[in-house]
């Protein structure tokens, strides 16, 4: 999947503005909880995010099946200095069993060293039932061996 720089754009904009806004102030009327069953957070408990295991882990996520079918999941990321240097690849795979996962990563913005800072990833999952849960984790591949 590739995004076109128009494509590419308000997704580009969503992302700076979401890290520049400010965090919302809590109120009061914000930590009461809403009554009936459709209370936010009143779901089964959502399973763990997987850790980084390997040496090249960068990350882990958690994808939820709420998505209608056909539909990949795009994301915004934010990488430690050094965490994807330039010219280093990005692998994704599912856990636990090491699937891979097809992706597409598209750099916004670098460190002063080169290294990614900012990134919309595209993620193509395997299809997921409404409410099932599948383990991702992001793992640095050295350069010139990357699949995305």
């Amino acid at each position: 999947m590739d995004l076109t720089r128009r494509e590419l754009t308000p997704l580009a904009f969503s992302l700076a503005a979401a890290c520049a806004a400010p965090a919302p102030r809590a109120t009061a009327q914000q930590q009461r909880p809403r009554p009936g069953p459709s209370r936010p957070g009143s779901g089964p408990p959502l399973p763990p995010v997987p850790r980084p295991v390997r040496p090249n882990d960068i990350a882990g996520l958690t994808l939820q099946g709420t998505l209608p079918g056909g539909s990949d999941p795009i994301m915004g990321l934010a990488f430690a200095r050094g965490d994807l240097p330039r010219g280093a690849g990005l692998a994704v795979r599912l856990v636990p069993g090491d699937r891979p996962v097809a992706a597409t990563l598209q750099v916004l913005s670098r460190h002063q060293d080169g290294s990614a800072k900012t990134a919309l990833l595209a993620l193509s999952p395997p299809p997921l039932a409404p409410g099932a849960h599948a383990g991702v984790l992001l793992e640095r591949l050295s350069p010139g061996s990357s699949p995305l």
